[in-house]
């Protein structure tokens, strides 16, 4: 599954958790989207084949686990 996947999501502002992991998703963490979350205070995305840097809004979230 590519990563573009995860755009609808990024709509949802009062989206509080987030756990996408053991999904096999695969690219790029989408920068932009994550800035909408403001509200975010738990994310994993363990268990995926993502690529590339890690963007610094997604290392804001108060509880994340990124592997």
């Amino acid at each position: 599954m590519p990563s573009n996947l995860l755009a609808p999501l990024f709509f949802i502002r009062s989206l509080r958790v987030l756990d996408i992991s053991h999904n096999s998703i695969n690219g790029q963490i989408p920068a932009l989207g994550f800035g909408n979350l403001s509200n975010l205070v738990h994310l994993d995305l363990s268990w995926n084949w993502f690529n590339g840097s890690i963007p610094p809004r997604t290392l804001s979230v108060k509880t994340s686990s990124v592997s």
